[in-house]
Protein backbone atom coordinates (compact mmCIF):
# COMPACT_ATOMS: atom_id res chain seq x y z
CA UNK A 1 0.00 0.00 0.00
CA UNK A 2 1.10 3.57 -0.79
CA UNK A 3 -0.46 6.56 0.47
CA UNK A 4 0.03 10.38 -0.22
CA UNK A 5 -1.09 12.94 2.28
CA UNK A 6 -1.39 16.19 0.45
CA UNK A 7 -2.89 19.14 2.94
CA UNK A 8 -3.39 23.00 1.81
CA UNK A 9 -3.24 25.50 3.97
CA UNK A 10 -2.90 29.87 3.71
CA UNK A 11 0.20 30.27 1.70
CA UNK A 12 3.19 30.85 3.82
CA UNK A 13 4.31 34.00 2.37
CA UNK A 14 2.75 37.89 1.33
CA UNK A 15 5.73 38.39 -1.13
CA UNK A 16 7.85 35.49 -2.76
CA UNK A 17 8.78 35.33 -6.49
CA UNK A 18 10.18 31.76 -7.26
CA UNK A 19 12.16 30.60 -10.40
CA UNK A 20 10.47 28.10 -12.12
CA UNK A 21 12.38 26.88 -14.74
CA UNK A 22 15.46 28.16 -17.76
CA UNK A 23 13.99 27.90 -21.19
CA UNK A 24 16.82 28.82 -23.12
CA UNK A 25 19.65 28.79 -22.44
CA UNK A 26 20.08 24.98 -21.33
CA UNK A 27 21.06 21.62 -21.94
CA UNK A 28 17.49 20.33 -20.26
CA UNK A 29 16.17 17.88 -23.22
CA UNK A 30 12.59 19.31 -22.30
CA UNK A 31 13.38 23.23 -23.83
CA UNK A 32 15.68 21.19 -26.53
CA UNK A 33 13.49 23.34 -29.15
CA UNK A 34 14.35 26.53 -28.05
CA UNK A 35 18.02 26.29 -27.52
CA UNK A 36 21.19 26.81 -27.85
CA UNK A 37 20.75 30.67 -27.86
CA UNK A 38 23.09 33.86 -27.69
CA UNK A 39 21.13 36.35 -27.45
CA UNK A 40 18.02 36.68 -24.98
CA UNK A 41 17.41 34.47 -22.59
CA UNK A 42 13.57 32.97 -21.69
CA UNK A 43 13.03 31.88 -18.26
CA UNK A 44 9.76 31.07 -16.08
CA UNK A 45 8.68 32.73 -13.02
CA UNK A 46 6.04 32.00 -10.62
CA UNK A 47 4.14 34.26 -7.65
CA UNK A 48 4.31 32.38 -4.78
CA UNK A 49 3.26 34.72 -2.17
CA UNK A 50 -0.30 35.54 -1.85
CA UNK A 51 0.18 39.27 -3.30
CA UNK A 52 -0.18 40.06 -7.24
CA UNK A 53 3.21 39.82 -7.99
CA UNK A 54 3.85 43.43 -10.30
CA UNK A 55 7.47 43.85 -10.52
CA UNK A 56 10.39 42.00 -10.05
CA UNK A 57 14.70 42.80 -11.01
CA UNK A 58 16.05 39.89 -12.54
CA UNK A 59 20.01 39.97 -12.30
CA UNK A 60 21.48 36.90 -15.02
CA UNK A 61 24.28 35.71 -17.23
CA UNK A 62 27.14 33.29 -17.80
CA UNK A 63 29.35 32.65 -14.63
CA UNK A 64 32.31 34.92 -14.57
CA UNK A 65 30.91 37.54 -17.11
CA UNK A 66 29.18 41.17 -15.49
CA UNK A 67 25.53 39.71 -14.86
CA UNK A 68 23.04 41.93 -16.73
CA UNK A 69 19.47 43.01 -15.30
CA UNK A 70 15.98 43.31 -16.35
CA UNK A 71 13.26 44.99 -14.75
CA UNK A 72 10.35 42.83 -15.08
CA UNK A 73 6.53 44.70 -14.91
CA UNK A 74 3.16 42.84 -15.06
CA UNK A 75 0.35 41.46 -13.02
CA UNK A 76 1.00 37.91 -11.62
CA UNK A 77 -1.36 36.54 -9.01
CA UNK A 78 -1.06 33.74 -6.85
CA UNK A 79 0.62 30.78 -8.10
CA UNK A 80 0.71 31.29 -11.80
CA UNK A 81 3.93 31.91 -14.04
CA UNK A 82 4.52 33.57 -16.60
CA UNK A 83 7.49 33.63 -19.33
CA UNK A 84 9.98 36.27 -19.50
CA UNK A 85 12.04 36.83 -22.23
CA UNK A 86 15.29 38.56 -21.01
CA UNK A 87 17.53 41.21 -23.30
CA UNK A 88 20.96 39.60 -24.43
CA UNK A 89 23.30 38.63 -22.16
CA UNK A 90 27.46 39.43 -22.08
CA UNK A 91 29.29 36.23 -23.20
CA UNK A 92 32.76 34.68 -22.22
CA UNK A 93 34.85 32.12 -24.33
CA UNK A 94 33.86 29.11 -22.17
CA UNK A 95 31.52 29.88 -20.62
CA UNK A 96 28.78 27.36 -20.07
CA UNK A 97 26.47 27.78 -17.22
CA UNK A 98 23.45 30.48 -17.09
CA UNK A 99 22.54 32.07 -13.91
CA UNK A 100 19.89 34.05 -13.00
CA UNK A 101 18.71 35.47 -9.51
CA UNK A 102 14.90 37.43 -8.99
CA UNK A 103 14.90 40.30 -6.19
CA UNK A 104 13.05 42.95 -5.22
CA UNK A 105 9.51 41.54 -5.88
CA UNK A 106 7.26 44.55 -5.63
CA UNK A 107 9.74 46.70 -4.44
CA UNK A 108 10.10 44.68 -1.34
CA UNK A 109 11.82 42.20 0.32
CA UNK A 110 11.65 38.07 -0.85
CA UNK A 111 10.21 36.36 2.23
CA UNK A 112 11.87 33.15 0.59
CA UNK A 113 15.05 33.76 -1.13
CA UNK A 114 15.79 29.35 -1.42
CA UNK A 115 13.56 29.34 -4.45
CA UNK A 116 15.07 32.65 -6.47
CA UNK A 117 17.92 31.71 -8.16
CA UNK A 118 18.34 28.77 -10.71
CA UNK A 119 21.06 27.59 -12.66
CA UNK A 120 22.18 25.73 -16.16
CA UNK A 121 24.22 24.23 -18.41
CA UNK A 122 24.52 24.83 -21.96
CA UNK A 123 26.23 24.54 -25.51
CA UNK A 124 27.01 27.91 -27.52
CA UNK A 125 25.49 27.47 -30.87
CA UNK A 126 28.14 26.39 -33.77
CA UNK A 127 30.24 29.11 -35.32
CA UNK A 128 29.35 29.13 -39.12
CA UNK A 129 32.19 29.26 -41.89
CA UNK A 130 32.45 32.56 -44.34
CA UNK A 131 30.30 32.80 -46.69
CA UNK A 132 27.30 30.93 -45.37
CA UNK A 133 26.04 28.61 -47.96
CA UNK A 134 22.15 27.07 -47.65
CA UNK A 135 21.53 24.00 -49.73
CA UNK A 136 17.83 22.99 -49.68
CA UNK A 137 16.43 19.95 -51.94
CA UNK A 138 12.59 20.27 -52.24
CA UNK A 139 10.24 17.56 -52.57
CA UNK A 140 6.80 16.70 -54.38
CA UNK A 141 4.89 19.29 -52.63
CA UNK A 142 7.34 22.59 -52.55
CA UNK A 143 4.55 24.94 -51.50
CA UNK A 144 4.90 23.69 -47.73
CA UNK A 145 8.38 24.20 -47.49
CA UNK A 146 10.24 27.96 -46.95
CA UNK A 147 13.13 29.23 -45.06
CA UNK A 148 13.83 32.22 -42.84
CA UNK A 149 17.23 33.88 -42.01
CA UNK A 150 17.47 36.50 -39.00
CA UNK A 151 20.16 38.36 -37.54
CA UNK A 152 20.02 38.91 -33.91
CA UNK A 153 17.78 41.87 -34.05
CA UNK A 154 15.04 39.59 -35.70
CA UNK A 155 15.36 41.66 -39.23
CA UNK A 156 15.10 39.06 -41.98
CA UNK A 157 18.50 39.01 -43.88
CA UNK A 158 17.04 36.17 -46.27
CA UNK A 159 14.28 34.10 -46.86
CA UNK A 160 13.11 31.55 -49.60
CA UNK A 161 9.61 30.42 -50.45
CA UNK A 162 7.80 30.15 -53.50
CA UNK A 163 10.06 26.72 -54.71
CA UNK A 164 9.64 24.43 -57.44
CA UNK A 165 9.03 20.69 -56.90
CA UNK A 166 12.48 18.53 -56.77
CA UNK A 167 14.60 21.14 -57.34
CA UNK A 168 18.05 22.53 -55.66
CA UNK A 169 18.18 25.68 -54.51
CA UNK A 170 21.94 27.11 -53.50
CA UNK A 171 21.85 30.08 -51.39
CA UNK A 172 25.78 31.51 -50.60
CA UNK A 173 25.80 34.48 -47.96
CA UNK A 174 28.71 36.10 -46.68
CA UNK A 175 27.09 37.68 -43.52
CA UNK A 176 29.05 39.97 -40.85
CA UNK A 177 29.76 38.22 -37.60
CA UNK A 178 26.49 38.28 -35.69
CA UNK A 179 23.75 35.62 -33.82
CA UNK A 180 21.87 34.33 -36.68
CA UNK A 181 18.41 32.32 -36.68
CA UNK A 182 17.44 30.05 -39.21
CA UNK A 183 13.73 28.25 -39.48
CA UNK A 184 12.74 26.14 -42.17
CA UNK A 185 8.86 25.73 -42.18
CA UNK A 186 7.18 22.38 -43.22
CA UNK A 187 3.81 22.59 -43.48
CA UNK A 188 3.14 19.19 -44.19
Amino acid sequence: IEDQVVSYGAPNFTLDAAMENILSPTRDQMWMRYNPICTNPVIRIKNTGSTTLTSLTTTYGVTGATPSVFNWTGNLPFLQTAEVTLDAFTRIVGGTEFVVTLSNPNGSTDQYALNNTMRSYYDFPPEMPAPLIIELKTNSIPSENSYTLKNSSGTVIHQRSGLTANTTYRDTLNLPIDCYEFELIDLG
